[in-house]
């Protein structure tokens, strides 16, 4: 049986405080700061147990814990003087409602003006802290415990690092590759150029718990053959140069045919069109890339069977030489390309494992740790306390 959840309801300073994990929330400009040094003087004068130095409070930058120590500071300060010096102190001290209800609260308990002397007398005692900074503390107190080393250098950024690591790995993957292959990776929708490399292995470096899916084929071809796309390709070339000009004029002569001869749509195949991916299919074919990339795939659909017979008004397409070239280039093409995305997805597999595994094996041995570091080693520590790690 689940325990229904309770409903959500406005922080109150001066109401008892609840047991257990509690969670605040709040927006930027709310009074986070204020509420949180109300939250710390309450838990120093209201009780005997709870000192200056069992207080653990921080935040993100070194700025905000500036800001939080002294805010803290000033409260307490405030705090003992309007109880204190009542006739003293500024009168606008009394507006704050948690110096207001322990001005009425000690005339039940006396003691509330001691342990604020405590606290102050004792405040350079008090954890507040970056994160990162008390992760460090609790590291290096249980030094042998957490098998942290004493002299580890805490690097903020390690993008440097990493870019080197994925430039290795992009150098080691394709310092032998083919054309096809390193244009395949190239291409930005593919998601494996070096610039999306680099952004996947900075998301799975900093969160070690991340998975890609699918999941990696140790089975999988790690290039994908080119052997018959090529001979494909090949086969169109020689009866391109050696048919093209039936072709066009077949083509033309159905766009201004009349039924029930073969009779292509005129909008579809009027001259320009068909003269622009004459153009655009001679140029890669005579071309070095094997790649049919940009707008080579509608040159190729413009003279493929199924987009001839889909554009027909009336008659049938004839078989033509070059209309079955393009045909059998285009289907290998596509089998080609299944296998290039297949390819591309365990080499981000790949990416992952190498991001991970150098940016460990360098960081320690640069003798660097970064404050994601930090967070798992405690985290390891507290999970697994016996193990020493």
């Amino acid at each position: 049986m689940t325990t229904p959840a309770q409903p959500l309801r406005d922080f109150a300073p001066c109401a008892p405080f609840p047991m257990g994990i509690q969670l605040l929330e709040a927006s930027a400009g709310t009074g986070k700061t204020y509420s949180i040094s109300n939250i710390v003087l309450r838990l120093i004068a209201e009780s005997d147990d709870i000192a200056i130095n069992r207080i653990l409070v921080v935040t993100y930058t070194e700025a905000a814990t500036a800001e939080l120590r002294e805010r803290i500071r000033a409260r307490l300060r405030e705090a003992l003087l309007a109880l204190e010096s009542p006739d003293d102190a500024p009168s606008d001290l009394l507006d704050n409602p948690v110096i207001a209800a322990l001005a009425l609260k000690q005339q039940d308990d006396p003691a509330i003006k001691s342990r604020l002397r405590r606290a102050l007398e004792g405040f350079d005692q008090a954890c507040i802290s970056t994160i990162h900074g008390f992760c460090r503390k609790i590291l290096q107190q249980n030094a042998f415990e957490s098998g942290a080393h004493f002299e580890m250098e805490l690097v903020p950024d390690h993008g440097p690092l990493l870019q080197d690591i994925v430039d290795d790995f992009w150098t080691a993957e394709f310092h032998n590759a083919t054309p096809l292959w390193l244009d395949a990776a190239s291409v930005a929708n593919k998601g494996a150029s070096r610039q999306h490399l680099l952004a996947l292995a900075k998301a799975a470096t900093a969160d070690l718990r991340l998975t890609l899916v699918p999941p990696f084929r140790e089975d999988a071809e790690k290039v994908p053959s080119l052997a018959a796309f090529t001979e494909a390709r090949d086969a169109l070339k020689e009866v391109w140069e050696s048919h093209k000009a039936e072709a066009i004029t077949l083509i033309s002569t159905a766009a201004k045919a009349k039924p029930p001869q073969w009779k292509l749509n005129g909008t579809s195949y009027q001259q320009r069109y068909t003269d622009g991916h004459v153009q655009r299919l001679e140029q890669w074919l005579n071309s070095d890339s094997l790649t049919p990339a940009g707008k080579v795939p509608d040159a190729l659909a413009y003279f493929s069977p199924e987009k001839l017979e889909a554009k027909s008004k009336a008659g049938a397409v004839p078989d033509h030489p070059v209309f079955a070239a393009v045909d059998q280039c285009l289907q290998s093409w596509a089998q080609l390309e299944t296998a290039l995305d297949q390819a591309l997805i365990q080499l981000k597999h790949r990416c992952v494992r190498y991001a991970r595994e150098q940016m460990t094996t360098r960081k320690a041995a640069l003798h660097q740790q970064s404050f994601d570091d930090l967070l798992r080693q405690v985290h390891r520590g507290l999970q697994s306390p016996e193990s020493g790690q």
